[in-house]
């Protein structure tokens, strides 16, 4: 092969690796987007919990009342 040849050859190595560190990264952030989607709504999921639990324990009516004795 000739000196050429093998520049070629260099030329279109160094495309694939840019080109699949590239779509690594792609790939990668598209992950991040998507975790931080998540906890996003676990976190809302989290609130409502909190606030239906509050609800419950300070309505007057259930209330659990430990004043009887045995």
């Amino acid at each position: 092969m000739s000196p050429r040849n093998w520049g070629q050859i260099f030329v279109v190595a160094v495309a694939f690796v840019a080109i699949a560190m590239f779509m690594s990264a792609a790939r990668s952030a598209r992950s991040d987007d998507e975790q931080a989607a998540k906890a996003k709504e676990a976190a809302a999921q989290s609130a409502k919990a909190a606030k239906a639990f509050h609800a419950i324990m300070h309505s007057p009516d259930s209330r659990i009342d430990f004043s009887w004795k045995v």
